[in-house]
């Protein structure tokens, strides 16, 4: 997989916390392509502009879920989106 853009569904503040280390992560390692952030109320993300959906966001290749359970289903019914 060579990915352009990757949604973070669940992204989060925290570069320690299951939603935030994907970014932390792919920042670290010197991922090229556009990292979308997806957070229902943070509007920045470890420096990079979050959206609260990702039906607001330009498409993009993957998608990394790191959402509680009972937001799964939401959450993979935007990427399908």
């Amino acid at each position: 997989m060579h990915p352009r853009s990757v949604a973070v569904i669940g992204a989060s503040t925290q570069a320690q916390k299951v939603g935030g280390m994907p970014v932390r992560l792919m920042r670290e390692f010197g991922f090229q392509g556009r990292i979308v952030p997806v957070h229902p109320e943070a509007r920045d993300i470890q420096g990079l502009p979050a959206v609260p959906r990702l039906r607001f966001a330009e498409p993009v290749d993957m998608a990394i879920v790191c959402v509680p359970r009972a937001a799964v289903l939401q959450a993979v019914a935007d990427c399908v989106d």
